[in-house]
């Protein structure tokens, strides 16, 4: 047996030499077993464990396809979202909207994600080439109430005319535009107005006034039935005139005149609207299109006169 083993290692000594003489490396074995990992889950493995990966490996739209599928599977956002700003920046448009419509759930989290960080444009390029007009409307509508600044508002309201006008399912939007940019029309001159007259007018003393510019309809109506509730209906602070230009309804006009004259505190005003309508032509009995509990409790909440309250909770 000390033969044999003399015998292969000479064998092996003559093998190693043959093989330094010919300068050709040995062959390096592979582990191959059969859970063996892709790239993708190689590096979906490191971006859950928070260790450093590359995206930029992946170059193919079937990598890049697989990648967010894999990416989805995980259901961690911060897998998900490096993922899709990965694939916005490296696809064409056309191939990235390929991969995002068939998953509304990923598209939400981008768009949140650029909500965050107030990336509104990136939202309304996500929408246009998504073709979600819907969505791009409302954003545009979102973006016009939010801003403070009026050229910017009135930019945003004549996108959103532009974008809906004449269009059967967005034509709502559009007339929406319409009233908000009518209704800064007016708000405009008379907050310009109101403000010159605020240091000797003594209502505006005694009830100091807020800036209505941006303000909402049923604020600048309220508004204008506190401080110019007589006022003819052709000036634009005219409350009669808001309620015919923006086709105010009856209940939504009388409750808002309760409102701004029990905040005031002209208690005639209020029963006198309470009694401007009866049931019949030969009735006496009031009858008002918002009740009388509205009555009560606006009486209530400005501490009106008793007998005021009284005469209104029994008609309740």
């Amino acid at each position: 047996e000390k033969q044999k083993l003399l015998s292969q290692i000479e064998a092996l000594k003559r093998e190693v030499t043959l093989l330094k003489a010919s300068n050709v490396p040995p062959p390096i074995q592979q582990k191959v077993t059969p859970n063996s990992q892709s790239p993708i889950d190689i590096c979906i493995s490191q971006m859950l464990n928070n260790e450093p990966y590359a995206l930029i490996q992946f170059r193919s739209y079937q990598e890049k396809a697989q990648l967010l599928t894999s990416a989805e599977a995980t259901k961690n956002q911060l897998v998900i979202l490096p993922v899709l700003l990965f694939l916005q920046s490296s696809l064409t448009t056309e191939m990235f909207v390929r991969l995002l419509s068939k998953n509304f759930n990923t598209v939400t989290l981008l768009v949140d994600y650029f909500k965050k960080r107030k990336q509104y444009k990136e939202i309304l390029h996500l929408y246009r080439v998504l073709n979600k007009p819907n969505e791009e409307a409302k954003l545009l509508i979102y973006l016009a109430y939010t801003s403070t600044d009026l050229e910017t508002r009135k930019r945003y309201l004549d996108d959103v005319i532009a974008f809906c006008n004449g269009k059967e399912n967005l034509q709502f939007f559009a007339d929406q535009a319409k009233d908000q940019i009518a209704l800064l029309d007016r708000q405009v001159p008379i907050e310009a107005h109101d403000s010159k007259m605020a240091s000797t007018e003594p209502i505006y003393q005694r009830f100091p006034r807020n800036n209505i510019i941006g303000s909402t309809l049923n604020t600048t109506l309220e508004y204008c039935l506190f401080y110019h509730p007589n006022v003819s209906k052709e000036k634009l602070s005219s409350p009669i005139g808001i309620r015919e230009s923006f086709g105010v309804s009856e209940k939504r006009y009388t409750y808002c005149s309760v409102r701004s004259r029990s905040n005031i505190g002209d208690w005639d005003a209020v029963k006198e609207i309470g009694l401007s309508k009866t049931k019949g032509i030969f009735s006496k009995t009031p009858q008002s299109p918002i009740g009388f509990e509205p009555f009560v409790t606006q009486i209530q909440v400005n501490r009106g006169p008793e007998e005021l309250l009284l005469f209104f909770a029994r008609l309740v």
